[in-house]
């Protein structure tokens, strides 16, 4: 059932739906201020025709551990002169986040290019890294580490000292910052869309990025990179040559996505041909040891004639994932002025594949596996709960049965254009996740679902792109950041505040 909002609840109802929720062992007596802040938003805007049991269910808010992410904040005043302003922030469960890196606010200058404003109406916070100095970021598995990247070489906007830049590490608690080496000279992001975050091993020790190395030929290309934070000790564990050709299907990424399929082992997405074996330059799967040992690529299953499999930088090589397939024709609602194909989420174990969606779509996205699940975005609507075809979140089994709608983010108004299309290009919709890598993750040990939208189930986010969080099932749904969006005076002058990009304790899987 779809969980509409109420029309004017009360403020006696709510008050006393609000005590049961904070009494209840259920939702245990430590629920502190920010607890109750969640809880309230939940009853006022989640629970119109149910019961307060229902509502104490489904308002429970769901617990997360840590989480790292960047506040970005331009000012533009009525003559045209803008201040910028970014920090990186720690939450650790309901604990109010702490800034733990700080870049002052810029002196006045100009923005001839409007890029203040643009980054207000595409209400993407994760495209800060398109022009900010603070890029990659990570979340050790047990939460108690957060690694950072400080980085203006491809940025356009704030310059900082040569001090200030690299790579870092802090404690979740704030403490305990220190250096890790110098930046990346690899991009951290793709055509317009962010990488996903740093990946760690499951130990915790070491963190995978990519970097600039020498080729076989002694050429500079994107490579591999593994660091050791006890030691600082900095490998490049591939080799790759340059993509000097192109598979013609080229999406915006050329070597990417490193993430540890155990702690002396990771895979990585490439289009390169670094053994002979794609000269069609294919988007491929390899595994790599953290020493540059035993490079292996990965087999690609065989999908039906005149279809494209699009490995998802969530598979592990593992045996069960999640991947895209790209099918012929065209989708029911294209994007105009792009020639994307069908696409739809399919289960690959060993060598079977099992489609799961059929959505004739351009728009759908995988998630990840979870208690025999598998998590998706798209905007169709397959059982009646998305009249206007929003981006939301599904799960079904990994057989295709039992297909539920997560999500019930209504825009209130029917959707142009696909509803998981990026802030900015599709209104009037609003979408969850944000670009080609759509990051959603689990906790593996809560359970909760993090991940961004523009979308404003809590009527708490009008302006911009938020972090939420919330079970498996679509209850406990919290919006964890309060960043103020886009905001516009009568005199011209506007402000833009965004988080993003993040990063969480917990594997991209």
């Amino acid at each position: 059932m779809s969980l509409a909002r109420p029309h004017q609840a009360g403020a006696l109802l709510v008050a006393s739906l609000l005590l049961v929720l904070t009494a209840a062992t259920g939702v245990h007596g430590a629920c502190n201020a920010t607890c109750k802040r969640d809880v309230a938003r939940c009853v006022a805007t989640q629970c119109a025709g149910v019961g307060r049991e229902t509502c104490r269910r489904r308002c429970k808010p769901a617990a997360i551990r840590t989480l790292a992410y960047v506040v970005t904040e331009c000012r533009e005043d009525a003559a045209g002169m803008v201040v910028y302003h970014q920090a990186l922030r720690i939450r650790r469960g309901d604990r109010e986040p702490i800034p733990v890196v700080e870049f002052p606010p810029s002196e006045p200058v100009p923005d001839p290019g409007g890029l203040c404003r643009y980054y207000g109406d595409q209400r993407a916070g994760n495209n800060s890294v398109l022009w900010f100095p603070l890029q990659r970021l990570g979340v050790s598995p047990d939460g108690s580490g957060v690694v950072f990247e400080v980085n203006t070489e491809f940025s356009r906007v704030r310059p900082v000292s040569a001090e200030q830049q690299g790579m870092f590490f802090v404690r979740s608690d704030g403490g305990g910052l220190r250096s890790l080496g110098p930046a990346s000279h690899a991009v951290s992001f793709h055509g317009v869309h962010p990488s996903p975050p740093i990946a760690f091993s499951p130990n915790g020790r070491r963190i995978a990025f990519t970097d600039l190395g020498k080729g076989p030929d002694g050429e500079n290309a994107v490579q591999i990179a593994v660091l050791d934070l006890a030691t600082g000790e900095r490998t490049q564990v591939t080799h790759l040559p340059s993509n000097g050709g192109l598979h013609p299907d080229f999406s915006p990424v050329v070597t990417c996505c490193p993430k540890f399929v155990d702690d002396e082992t990771v895979v990585f997405q490439t289009y390169a041909d670094p053994d002979g074996s794609n000269p069609e330059h294919d988007l491929i799967d390899a595994t790599v040891r953290i020493d540059g040992s035993r490079f292996t690529r990965l087999p690609t299953p065989v999908a039906g004639p005149g279809s494209h499999l699009v490995p998802s930088f969530e598979v592990g090589g593992r045996g069960t994932d999640l991947l895209r397939l790209e099918l012929p024709g065209s989708p029911v609602k294209p994007y105009p002025g792009f020639n994307f194909p069908i696409v739809e989420v399919l289960v690959e174990r060993g060598t079977n594949l099992t489609q799961l969606t059929n959505f004739h779509a351009a728009d759908t996205f995988a998630g990840f596996l979870s208690a025999g699940r598998a998590f998706f975005l798209a905007s169709a609507d397959p059982v009646g709960e998305n009249p206007y075809e929003n981006c939301q979140m599904f799960s079904v089994n990994t057989l295709g049965r039992g297909l539920r709608q997560i999500t019930h983010f209504n825009p209130g108004r029917p959707v142009d254009l696909p509803g998981c299309s990026a802030p900015g290009i599709g209104p009037p919709g609003c979408c969850i996740g944000n670009g080609y890598y759509r990051v959603i993750v689990e906790d593996p040990v809560t359970k909760a679902v993090v991940f961004n939208s523009s979308c404003d189930p809590f009527d708490a986010n009008p302006f911009g792109d938020q972090l939420f969080a919330m079970r498996p099932d679509g209850s406990g749904l919290r919006q964890l950041t309060d960043a103020a969006g886009f905001t516009q005076n009568p005199d011209g002058s506007f402000r833009v505040e965004l988080p993003g990009p993040f990063a969480y304790s917990a594997p991209l899987r």
